[in-house]
C-alpha cells in the first residue's frame, strides 16, 4: 500500500511539474509574441528616418530585437539622455517612464523623439516630462507604450484648446494591429504648428531699418514697423497667434565658443523670447547652439570688388579736414 501511496505521489509530482513547465513555457511563448508585435509596431514608425540614436536603460531585450529588425543605423548609447548637435530622430527605449528622472534631456533638439515604454506606463506624472520636453522647444514627441492591452502611440499638442504650454497631456493618435502587423492610422507624427491657438510669442526686435523699425517715443511707449515686422504680423494671421513684439535691441548679440551669449540672442538662450528678427548673420557658433534657427532670406550671390587705388600723400594730407570725414 505504501509503494501505491509512494507511486501515486509521485505521479502527482509529475503532472504538477507539467502543468507549470506549460505554462511557464506558455508565457515564454507569449511575451515572446508580445515582444515581436511591438517592435514591428517601432519598425514600422521608425523605418523613414535612415539614421537613428538609440538611448536604453531597460535590460537591453528590446532595444537589441529593434536593431535587429530594423535597417535604419543606429548610434547606441545607455550613459545619458543628453542630445547631441547633430538633427537626427532619437528613440528612447525606458523601463518605466520613473526612469526617465534619471536622465539629462538639455541639449538641442532632434527632428523627431519616440519613447517607449516597455512596462509600466504610469508611474511618474507625465506632465513635469511633457513640460521639460516644451521649454526646450521639442514638441514632436511621441510615446508608444501598452494602454488596455493594446500597443498605443500618443503624442502632446502644447497649443491645442489654447493650452499655450500649460496643463500638457497625452492624447492617443493612432493604435497597432497586432493581427495585421499594421498600424490602424497613417500618421506618427501629426503636425503642430499650422494653429497656435492664439497663443502669445515673444519676438525681440533687433532694429535694422528698413527690415525692422524699433521706436521708443518720448511718452514711454514703444512701436515697431518694417519689412520683417509686418512679415510677422502676416504670419500671426496665419498660424493663429499673438505676436508681442519686445525692445529695441542695440544688438542681435553674439554667441560664444562656450555657448554663453549676449543680446537679444541671450533672451532665446533663457527661454525668455520665442524669436529674434533683425540683423542676423550665419555664423559657426549660432549654427552649432542653435540648430532651430531658420533663416528665411538668404543669397547665393557673391559681390567682389577690386581695391581702390592708393590715396597720394597729398589726399592724405587734407582729407581729415574735409567735411565727408567730419
Amino acid at each position: 500500500l505504501s509503494l501505491k501511496i509512494k507511486l501515486a505521489m509521485l505521479k502527482l509530482i509529475f503532472i504538477i511539474f507539467c502543468i507549470f513547465y506549460s505554462i511557464s513555457f506558455a508565457q515564454i511563448a507569449v511575451k515572446l509574441q508580445e515582444n515581436s508585435a511591438f517592435v514591428q509596431s517601432i519598425s514600422l514608425i521608425i523605418e523613414e528616418f535612415p539614421t537613428i540614436k538609440l538611448i536604453s536603460s531597460d535590460d537591453g531585450e528590446i532595444a537589441n530585437e529593434i536593431m535587429k529588425n530594423s535597417a535604419n543605423s543606429f548610434y547606441l548609447t545607455t550613459s545619458s539622455f543628453r542630445l547631441s548637435h547633430k538633427q537626427i530622430p532619437v528613440l528612447i527605449v525606458l523601463d518605466s517612464l520613473n526612469d526617465f528622472k534619471h536622465y539629462d534631456v538639455l541639449g538641442d533638439e532632434p527632428k523627431q523623439i519616440l519613447i517607449i515604454i516597455t512596462r509600466n506606463p504610469s508611474s511618474l506624472d507625465v506632465g513635469n516630462i511633457l513640460s521639460t520636453f516644451y521649454k526646450k522647444s521639442m514638441i514632436d514627441v511621441n510615446f508608444l507604450m501598452r494602454l488596455d492591452g493594446e500597443i498605443s502611440l500618443l503624442t502632446f499638442n502644447p497649443f491645442d484648446d489654447g493650452k499655450c504650454g500649460s496643463k500638457l497631456k497625452l492624447n492617443l493618435i493612432n493604435v497597432f494591429n497586432s493581427t495585421n502587423k499594421s498600424w490602424v492610422g497613417g500618421k506618427f507624427y501629426p503636425s503642430k504648428t499650422t494653429n497656435l491657438y492664439h497663443c502669445k510669442l515673444n519676438v525681440a526686435v533687433n532694429s535694422n531699418i528698413p527690415f525692422t523699425i524699433a521706436q521708443t517715443h518720448p511718452n514711454g511707449t514703444k512701436s515697431f514697423d518694417g519689412i520683417e515686422i509686418s512679415l510677422i504680423r502676416e504670419l500671426a494671421r496665419d498660424f493663429n497667434f499673438i505676436a508681442n513684439f519686445t525692445g529695441p535691441y542695440l544688438t542681435s548679440g553674439f554667441i560664444f565658443h562656450n555657448g554663453t551669449s549676449t543680446g537679444a540672442l541671450s533672451t532665446v538662450f533663457e527661454h525668455k523670447i520665442d524669436m529674434v528678427i533683425g540683423k542676423l548673420s550665419h555664423q559657426l557658433d549660432r549654427i552649432k547652439y542653435l540648430t532651430a534657427t531658420t533663416f528665411f532670406a538668404s543669397s547665393p550671390v557673391v559681390i567682389v570688388m577690386p581695391p581702390t587705388p592708393p590715396i597720394s600723400p597729398f589726399v592724405k594730407l587734407y582729407l581729415p579736414f574735409t567735411t565727408t570725414v567730419w
